[in-house]
């Protein structure tokens, strides 16, 4: 998988050492993108296309259940606009609701094509299936062996690690920002990533976000 890196790391010894950025204010330094796959992935984004009934009530049902779905998930209509943010779906017409995968819209979308996106957690079998069996079966990366990992600070990353709550159909140049836990967001207090735009937003058949950094 493919991971944000500012320089949370510092000095480890007499080298220089990177982490998965934090999302705060104290990552100061870019440091690029990292590859590795020692640890077996155990989450992965979603994105499925519905479209929503014509008629009450207007629910879908998703293929997984969503992490963290009040805060983790978003909905672009087809036109690549957003469904506004999660909220009371009965109070505020435009918002929407999940409850472990169901999908509650109010009546404005009635019928509108929509895009769910969202992470969710991985079985150890959809993630060999997804990321490579290297870990499960014992084998011995080049980053495991040598204890490094190499860091990509310029070209064409194509990475899950984004935040599902942002419509990445209307990301802005220059407004790319590191997030926790290493992913990709837009605001919020970690640090603008320089020169970063949106190659190509994830899709329903190819659910990674592509960055040109």
């Amino acid at each position: 998988m493919v991971q944000s890196t500012p320089g949370s790391g510092g000095i480890t010894g007499n080298r220089a050492s990177v982490a998965p950025s934090a999302g705060t204010s104290g990552d100061t330094v870019w440091a690029g993108f990292a590859i590795g796959t020692i640890a077996l992935a155990t989450t992965a984004p979603s994105i499925e296309e519905y479209t929503i009934p014509a008629a009450s009530p207007y629910t879908i049902t998703s293929l997984n259940t969503p992490l963290t779905a009040s805060t983790a998930t978003s909905v672009w209509v087809a036109s690549g606009s957003t469904v506004d943010t999660p909220g009371n779906a009965y109070t505020y017409t435009t918002d929407y609701t999940v409850s472990g995968a169901v999908w509650t819209f109010g009546s404005t979308h009635a019928g509108a094509t929509v895009l769910l996106v969202y992470n969710y957690t991985l079985s150890a079998s959809v993630a060999e299936l997804l990321f490579g069996d290297s870990y499960t079966l014992g084998a011995i990366t080049p980053s495991a062996r040598t204890g490094t990992i190499g860091v990509i600070d310029q070209g064409l990353i194509y990475t899950t690690y984004f935040d599902p709550s942002v419509n990445w159909n209307a990301a802005a140049t220059g407004a790319l920002k590191t997030g926790a836990s290493g992913v990709v967001t837009l605001g919020g207090n970690g640090m603008t990533i320089p020169g970063a735009m949106v190659w190509e937003s994830p899709s329903v058949n190819y659910p990674w976000l592509g960055l040109k950094i």
